[in-house]
């Protein structure tokens, strides 16, 4: 396995497994909600110094997660040829259950609140959008300004939404299959089952995440113009 016969390596991989697609799908959901607060309390200020201390303070929590499983041997990150990556081996049931319980809430159920929140959004935008074009020559460009970064904003969070339906779905198979049976093997998540194994999971919690992450870019060029011309 080349690098990847050094558990050192390994546990590397772990970290950036466990904290990114966490952290990502928290990003998308800050993003999301404290758009749509400003656009239903426009009075409202959002402190920049409070939404990074919420951001540093959810990313400490991802790493001591990370590090409390490995420092208490309840899991270990081993290369699997089959699979062609490391991946976390439980050796505790505890906590293997845990791990199920925190990717059923972090990483699915974000995408309620997510969808909530984007459809009041594009209702906000649609109800203001005759409002803006009334607006004097000088408040103009402003309003056009904030209408755009918006529809940015809304155009990022339906991809967050498209990419991440399997991994809702696939969430919530897996949550419905453990706490409906009292024999779940979870150390053994997969269950033997092939599908799940390899293709359901590497659909979903790598290859639609990868998509969404691709596509991102693509929206950021076409709709900002400094991030456009800063690479032309």
């Amino acid at each position: 396995p080349g690098l990847f016969a050094n558990s050192a390596a390994c546990n590397i991989w772990g970290l950036l497994w466990e904290i990114q697609p966490y952290y990502s799908v928290f990003l998308v959901f800050m993003l999301t909600v404290l758009r749509t607060l400003s656009l239903v309390k426009p009075l409202l200020v959002i402190k920049p110094r409070r939404v990074f201390a919420v951001l540093v303070g959810y990313y400490s929590f991802l790493v001591i997660r990370f590090i409390i499983g490995l420092a208490a041997n309840l899991g270990r990150y081993q290369y699997e040829a089959k699979d062609g990556y490391p991946y976390n081996h439980f050796t505790n049931t505890g906590f293997a259950k845990w791990d199920i319980i925190a990717g059923v809430t972090l990483l699915a159920f974000p995408i309620i609140p997510v969808t909530v929140s984007c459809v009041m959004s594009v209702y906000i935008v649609r109800s203001s959008t005759s409002a803006c074009q009334e607006e004097v020559p000088s408040k103009g460009p402003r309003k056009n300004s904030k209408h755009r970064a918006t529809t940015t904003i809304l155009l990022l969070t339906l991809l967050y939404i498209l990419f991440n339906i399997p991994v809702f779905i696939n969430y919530i198979r897996l949550a419905l299959v453990v706490f409906s049976s009292s024999h779940y093997d979870f150390l053994n998540p997969g269950g033997g089952n092939k599908f799940i194994h390899a293709y359901a999971w590497l659909f979903t919690y790598i290859m639609s995440v990868a998509l969404n992450a691709l596509v991102n870019p693509i929206v950021y060029y076409f709709r900002m113009v400094r991030f456009r011309q800063s690479i032309s």
